[in-house]
């Protein structure tokens, strides 16, 4: 009858020790990613299409129906990568041929003076 005492005893200290540990453990922080939304994803496919077939108008066009990019954004990348939206824009914008970069002046100039 004691050792039925003492198992009694330990299992109440052991329970005493497995809820002291758990609240000296940090809780874990969970974050989620806003990923775009499938209007942006398709302007963006839009441009890079339009960039490949040198349709400058159309593409300058696609990648001014974004709109103003939300900062929090991220888009996923073919390679498994994910950006923020931003970032992927001017990726998108910097890698035209010289080509590309002329009709961006042409039909910016304009517009920013």
């Amino acid at each position: 009858m004691g050792w039925l005492l003492a198992a009694w005893v330990a299992l109440g200290v052991l329970a005493r020790f497995a809820a002291a540990q758990d609240e000296a453990a940090p809780k874990q922080q969970r974050f989620s990613i806003r990923k775009a939304d499938d209007k942006f994803v398709n302007a963006l496919e839009d441009f890079e299409r339009y960039r490949d077939k040198k349709a400058w108008e159309q593409a300058f066009h696609a990648i001014e129906s974004t709109g103003i990019v939300d900062v929090a954004v991220m888009v996923a990348l073919q390679d498994g990568f994910v950006l923020p939206a931003r970032r992927r824009v001017q990726q998108l914008l910097s890698s035209m041929p010289p080509e590309g970069r002329d009709a961006y002046r042409l039909f910016n100039v304009a517009k920013a003076k």
